[in-house]
């Protein structure tokens, strides 16, 4: 299952990620109830740690449990206890009549999520859950004990319906999912053949159909993709059912890119004929990377740099050296190779200006070898070498350390490891332990020269064994808190400051050279067991720490300075009993995941500033946040706007509704109710058709734009008509997005008329655009010498964008906006190039192309 999921969505144009964020509202996050999870369908960035759950500042409470305690005698270490398992459980329904559909048949897959936590964790042991079957109620249930490290995908499926399809970041150990009731629509078997220009079949196509409604939740990174693939006689079938309207179709293979359609239209209880996919060869570039020995050198990223339209095609050198590089333009222009990542070699200074035609075989690129570097890491005091471990390395000037990623991980015999491809010059390398008991090195800079380098010695600090107990008010022990030991930075530590996470987050060369902007820094955290107790690694010597506990119905707390007791003592914690806000949405046709309810905590007392977070939305609108600190809490509630890109990526963006949200005085030990009524933004929909210059366009989809977000792309038939439904009601601006063919980029024809529906409207309407031209040339001070090396930037109400004259000084915006644009511009080189404002230009609404003169001031 696990192989099969991942080549679907390899074979999906792009996969949405949605950046997650953690620094604040995630510190305010509470945990539900143990028996009832609300669903965690926000996509969760594969790179991000969740930092931690309620992160609320009750000074006053902090200050009085800071008392110090005298420490008890070390309590016996609790039996472990087995893990209690992760359970993804949800109830298939039909979309029609919501009645339970059994037999459907529902899947999960686990895959190491990034380098970093992976390289982290060690050597994981997972088997994908067996897939299980909806009962007589259309209830499933998945059992399974997930790894810190891994993202997981899922789906289920059930025969004439569309698949759903979920994706998460992570997912807790002992955590319940539960998602509910998950609709399956009717859907319609799709197949089709695929041909060359010459009606001749071609094998081995995969055929994606796009921007389908699976995921559960519009923003979640799941696959939204089905495809199939064609076989000797180039027939297809794709994989799942699809839903009634119009799709984006991708294609794809081996040397071959897709010349039509690019769209399929099912009809509701009619289907769609047989398609007939037509695609054509590529051109290619190909030939070998040698060393200066005439070694091949494999993995060597390679691309062909300076492209047209901004794509730049590429590839990775092969085990033998070899490398090919294709286009899917009709006739591109000679290119340079540029040499990205050299791997144990150094790039070409200067580049390589040699310009090669599309058909060119037999290219040699000749690379010089670099120097290597070994390691030798020990630990501090003993000399004992430490063998589990990864290692970060690059130039020392970089603020990246080759992407922050976790390199050379694993077991290293004596604790030796070799690092080929050293570039000459200032280098720096950081060492981190996959054993939390051993400290992460600091960053280390050498200079590195043609003759060879003595092994590097990295010694790693043996941190300390502490315990923390934490109790309740009652002196009884809170099981499943999280405790945080952090070290100070430049600022004074807070219950939601931001932590660097060096494990996690990589280095920060500014927190490395320069202290004084040194953010806080978490150094160990777990959770509590069943006794209260939480054992973490502490360093050694004056360092100014603090800790921090989170935990389920309990006033979060921040002890500092933080003293842990010396022999082996336990440093204790008490908690006060948390606030509690409980209430509900009222949503009338308003989906959840499309929303966002934010709140506003007034500091209190002693408090530098307002506390923030966010509370997550059941599908029935309900939500509940637990563990509060007491105080006043304002609310407002935003609409998720979401927008997928013609190439497959998303984004989003959120809008506040103007709603009267009255604040809640949230008390200690009590729940403070608060109802939301949000009926009066039913979403509209609309209906009609799409033209451009007075025909139906192709590679072309609909966006709807309010004042601060765009909403869709919603993809027209092959004439034209088009559907976009919840939509928010309000002003919304349409805008024709054209893609280009080979690279995906994208550009955008507005409406010249605003839209305003009414909450619930649906409305037919027909959409009109024009593609205009200006043309622009540009003049110097004296009026006649053409700036041929310009560069303009314009601006307009509804776009902005730059370009470059050309020899004679001309530059062309296509397509551009009516009415005033405004244009500044740079000439000259070097130090003596600076932007200037150049004035406006009217283009009229009467003209589809325009041309004018511009004088520079």
């Amino acid at each position: 299952m696990a192989a099969s999921t991942r080549s679907r969505i390899a074979l999906v144009a792009a996969t949405l990620a949605l950046l997650g964020a953690f620094c604040i509202w995630m510190l305010q996050r509470q945990p539900a109830p143990a028996e009832r999870e609300l669903p965690a369908l926000a996509a969760e960035s594969a790179e991000a740690d969740p930092l931690v759950a309620p992160a609320e500042a009750g000074s006053e409470v902090a200050r009085q449990a800071e008392v110090a305690e005298a420490a008890p005698e070390p309590a016996a270490a609790p039996v472990a206890e087995a893990p209690a398992l992760t359970r993804l459980r949800g109830r298939c329904v039909s979309a029609e009549e919501r009645s339970p559909i059994a037999g459907a048949v529902a899947k999960l897959d686990g895959s190491g999520a990034n380098e970093r936590r992976e390289a982290l964790q060690g050597k994981v042991s997972w088997k994908d859950p067996e897939p299980v079957v909806s009962d007589a109620e259309g209830r499933f249930e998945i059992a399974f004990d997930p790894p810190s490290g891994y993202q997981f995908g899922f789906e289920v499926e059930a025969s004439g319906r569309v698949k759903r399809t979920a994706r998460w970041g992570r997912i807790e150990k002992g955590q319940v999912v539960d998602l509910g009731d998950i609709e399956l629509a009717r859907g319609y078997e799709l197949r089709g053949r695929v041909v060359d220009e010459g009606g001749e079949p071609v094998k081995g196509i995969a055929v994606v159909l796009r921007n389908l409604p699976l995921p559960l939740a519009t923003n979640m990174a799941a696959s939204d993709g089905s495809h199939g693939v064609s076989d000797e006689r180039g027939e297809f079938r794709i994989e799942s059912a699809i839903p009634a309207g119009t799709w984006p179709l991708a294609a794809s293979g081996e040397e071959m890119t897709l010349v039509a359609p690019d769209r399929v239209t099912v009809i509701e209880q009619v289907g769609t004929p047989e398609l007939v996919v037509t695609m054509r060869p590529m051109k290619a570039l190909s030939g070998i990377v040698v060393d200066d020995l005439g070694a091949p050198v494999e993995r060597v990223d390679i691309n062909a740099g300076d492209f047209r339209n901004g794509s730049r095609p590429g590839t990775r050198t092969r085990k033998d050296g070899s490398f090919r590089i294709v286009t899917s333009e009709r006739d591109p222009a000679p290119v340079r190779l540029v040499i990205d990542d050299a791997k144990r070699c150094l790039r070409p200074d200067p580049p390589d200006p040699t310009e090669y035609a599309w058909g060119t075989s037999g290219i040699r690129i000749v690379l010089t070898r670099a120097p290597q570097v070994e390691l030798l890491v020990l630990e501090r005091g003993s000399g004992e070498p430490i063998t589990r471990y990864a290692v970060q390395h690059g130039r020392a000037s970089s603020t990246s350390l080759n992407q922050s990623e976790w390199r050379l991980r694993g077991t290293h015999e004596g604790g030796r490891v070799r690092i080929e491809g050293v570039p000459r010059g200032a280098y720096a390398v950081i060492v981190m332990p996959m054993d939390p008991w051993f400290a992460p090195s600091p960053k280390l800079c050498f200079e590195v020269g043609d003759a060879p380098i003595h092994p590097v010695r990295v010694e790693l600090e043996r941190l300390s064994e502490q315990l923390v107990r934490v109790v309740d008010a009652s002196d009884r022990p809170v099981s499943g808190a999280r405790v945080d030991v952090i070290e100070k930075g430049h600022k004074a530590v807070q219950l939601d400051s931001s932590l660097w996470n060096r494990r996690f987050d990589g280095p920060q060369l500014m927190v490395e050279d320069e202290p004084q902007f040194r953010p806080a820094e978490l150094l160990s955290r777990a959770d509590t067991d069943a006794a209260g107790l939480a054992k973490l690694y502490v360093p050694s010597g004056e360092r100014e720490l603090a800790v921090r506990v989170l935990a389920a119905e309990h006033q979060p707390l921040l002890r500092f300075p933080a003293h842990f007791p010396a022999g082996g003592g336990e440093l204790r914690i008490a908690l006060a009993s948390g606030a509690a806000i409980a209430g509900r949405v009222a949503l009338s046709g308003l989906r959840s995941e499309q929303l966002e309810l934010q709140w506003v905590r007034s500091p209190n007392p002693g408090e530098p500033w307002p506390s923030r977070g966010e509370a997550e939305l059941a599908a029935d609108g309900s939500f509940a946040l637990r563990g509060l600190v007491p105080g006043v809490y304002r609310f407002e509630l935003r609409y998720r706007w979401m927008y997928q890109k013609p190439n497959g990526n998303g984004s989003g963006s959120a809008s506040r509704l103007p709603l009267e949200i009255p604040e809640v005085t949230a008390t200690a030990g009590e729940t403070s109710e608060l109802a939301i009524d949000a009926t009066r933004f039913a979403p509209a929909h609309l209906r009609g058709r799409l033209l451009l210059d007075g025909e139906p366009p192709s590679h072309a989809v609909l966006a709807l734009s309010s004042s601060s977000a765009r909403h869709g792309a919603f993809t027209p038939a092959a004439d034209g008509s088009y559907v976009a439904r919840e939509l928010l009601p309000g002003k919304l601006i349409a805008q024709l997005v054209l893609a280009s063919e080979s690279s995906g980029t994208e550009v955008a024809i507005f409406a010249e008329e605003e839209l305003e529906l009414a909450p619930g409207e649906e409305r037919a309407a027909d959409l009109r655009f024009v593609r205009r031209r200006l043309e622009l040339e540009l003049l110097d001070r004296d009026g006649a010498t053409a700036l041929a090396t310009a560069e303009i930037w314009w601006s307009h109400a509804r776009g902005n964008g730059s370009a470059k004259a050309d020899e004679r000084g001309v530059v062309v915006i296509d397509p551009a906006p009516v009415g005033p644009i405004r244009i500044s511009g740079s000439v000259g080189e070097g130090a003596s190039r600076r932007s200037e404002d150049w004035g406006t230009i009217e283009l009229p609404a009467s003209a589809k192309v325009h041309r004018a003169q511009l004088r520079r001031p």
